[in-house]
């Protein structure tokens, strides 16, 4: 069986109706599972179901980021041996090819894969105070490594539930927020794991960190990519990426990806529900908790 399994919290229907049409219109056939944590509302859990997401509760210690590899490592660990799992952010992923396909090829020569974001965390401000915000003893070896992104990751059930244990071990030592990805680049290096996980380049044509790759000053790292009507193809390989990341960097790319989808009325007429509901008390306004 092959699973797709995201994490949320504080999210309604309307982060998770892209995610789940790209699944089934590209022909998935294994089963969608999300982390669901408790600050979740009991009408979106409720159209979460009826669209056949299989939900698992859990409660949050950290925040979703960090929380999530320990929660996905208990579920991997009850799956046959023989399961694959991909696993992704749900508020900003679309798949374009079919899971079942972008496993194959994803896990080819290794039981685990992720893909690169084409820098390295020296080279980008944001990633550099992340790690001085979270890992500050241990700055310069990071700084140095090429950053593996922590949004779209795949592998087969046993060794993924290892991997993510480990991830989350790693994170819950992180000084503050965000260390969840730190934590997954440093845990990808280790002993443990550096022979087992296939390491794609930025301009695989299996996962694409289109944040990395969407400003004006980044044309050239993007010229084997096309973007038209909401689809993301790669040039070189003749066909759509499989894993379309970070599409909501603009906002006429979220839009076309969605209305690509299917789900650009279901999105808006979501969102407008929860501003409504919010306005007037029925829905929970919240902060992150680092923000609190």
């Amino acid at each position: 069986m092959d699973y797709l399994i995201g994490a949320i919290d504080h999210h309604d229907w309307a982060d998770v109706c892209c995610w789940h049409r790209s699944a089934l219109r590209n022909g998935f056939t294994g089963k969608i599972v999300l982390i669901c944590y408790e600050h979740m509302t009991d009408n979106a859990l409720k159209r979460i179901r009826k669209a056949g997401i299989a939900i698992v509760s859990a409660v949050s210690r950290r925040g979703v980021n960090e929380d999530r590899f320990r929660d996905v490592a208990a579920f991997a660990g009850t799956l046959a041996p023989t399961d694959r799992i991909l696993m992704t952010d749900v508020r900003d992923v679309v798949v374009q090819l079919s899971i079942h396909q972008i496993l194959d090829s994803l896990l080819a020569e290794r039981p685990l894969a992720c893909a690169g974001e084409g820098e390295l965390y020296g080279d980008s401000p944001w990633n550099l105070e992340n790690i001085k915000a979270n890992f500050p003893d241990r700055v310069d070896e990071i700084s140095r490594m090429e950053v593996f992104c922590a949004g779209v990751l795949a592998g087969q059930a046993k060794p993924f539930a290892a991997f993510a244990q480990a991830i989350w071990r790693q994170s819950i030592e992180a000084l503050g927020f965000n260390g969840d990805q730190i934590a997954m680049n440093m845990v990808v290096r280790s002993d443990a794991f550096r022979d087992q996980t296939a390491l794609f380049p930025a301009g695989n044509p299996h996962i694409c960190h289109f944040g990395n790759l969407s400003g004006p000053d980044k044309v050239a790292r993007r010229t084997h990519l096309k973007l038209e009507k909401g689809s993301l193809s790669d040039l070189h390989a003749s066909r759509p990426v499989g894993v379309f990341h970070q599409y909501t960097r603009d906002k006429a790319t979220r839009n076309a990806t969605l209305m690509a989808n299917g789900a650009l009325r279901d999105f808006y007429l979501g969102k407008l529900i929860t501003s409504l509901q919010q306005k007037v008390g029925l829905y929970p306004n919240w902060k992150p908790y680092w923000k609190s």
